[in-house]
């Protein structure tokens, strides 16, 4: 028997996984010598709804270790003197490649260089549309000329004579 495949699997949107950039940065993070190791960290999704990723490149330039942490959890660690790196890790069905590029690091999701990706648009308040008009919602907040409770009148306003 064949298994019958939902129609979201045969007829994915390709829109809904496209790589979008959210954050790059890059610090001095030494423990003594803030210069000694350098941290480039990159924020991405894959599609405007889906969960965002985080991925740290740390290099030390004493011992010349590189490691590479994905959401947390290291998945790459190397230690060599070379100054040229290359390293390709799987997310999902999605490629990330990061390489040398000038004095840094660059990163590249499914081909496309991250400075080069669309940002992500930041998710916008939704208000739900109103059955009755603001007028009428705000007169029934306003005090009434009788007190409901004690059915007494509300007192004179002030006057200033």
């Amino acid at each position: 028997l064949l298994r019958r495949r939902r129609m979201d699997e045969v007829y994915a949107r390709p829109e809904a996984t496209l790589p979008l950039a959210v954050r790059a940065e890059s610090a001095d993070v030494g423990k003594r010598i803030k210069a000694s190791k350098r941290k480039w960290s990159w924020e991405f999704c894959f599609g405007a709804r889906g969960e965002v990723h985080r991925l740290e490149l740390t290099v030390s330039v004493l011992t010349g270790k590189r490691s590479i942490v994905l959401d947390g959890v290291e998945t790459y660690s190397i230690t060599t003197m070379r100054p040229d790196f290359l390293h390709t890790l799987a997310i999902g069905p999605h490629l990330a490649r990061i390489e040398n590029h000038g004095d840094g690091f660059a990163l590249a999701l499914d081909s496309v260089r991250f400075d080069e990706l669309r940002k992500r648009e930041p998710a916008r308040a939704v208000q739900a549309p109103r059955d009755e008009p603001r007028d009428l919602i705000d007169s029934f907040s306003e005090p009434t000329a009788f007190d409901l409770f004690d059915r007494q009148p509300a007192p004179p306003p002030p006057s200033f004579l």
